[in-house]
């Protein structure tokens, strides 16, 4: 899996007056409504910020290339997400596994 090079999670959303960030768990902002500074229209609602948190803080843990792999698939809804997260959880775990595997043969042929 790649370093995560984008806002860690969990995110939320964190009003200020009449507008709101979406704020990383490091508290950095991933995202802004920008109604303050008149960047974004009405498209970057409240609805929307509550929208793109959760679908992030679903798939914490997956890189961004694998939910791309997934897309390019047709992997969209989510009993079929939830399906490739949890083979990639299982590939991680079984990763795991044989390098635990490799330590302790090796150690069982006199290594280490």
């Amino acid at each position: 899996m790649s370093e995560i090079a984008h806002t860690p999670e969990p995110w939320r959303i964190e009003s200020v007056e009449d507008w709101f960030n979406i704020v990383g768990s490091d508290g950095s902002r991933a995202a802004s409504d920008g109604s303050a500074a008149g960047e974004y229209g009405p498209d970057m609602s409240m609805e929307n910020g509550r929208r793109i948190v959760a679908c992030v803080n679903a798939l914490q843990g997956v890189s961004t290339e694998k939910l791309e792999e997934a897309a390019k698939l047709g992997i969209t809804d989510v009993s079929m997400g939830n399906l490739f997260s949890s083979r990639l959880k299982l590939q991680t775990k079984l990763r795991e596994a044989e390098q635990e595997i490799a330590y302790l043969n090796s150690r069982l042929n006199g290594g280490v």
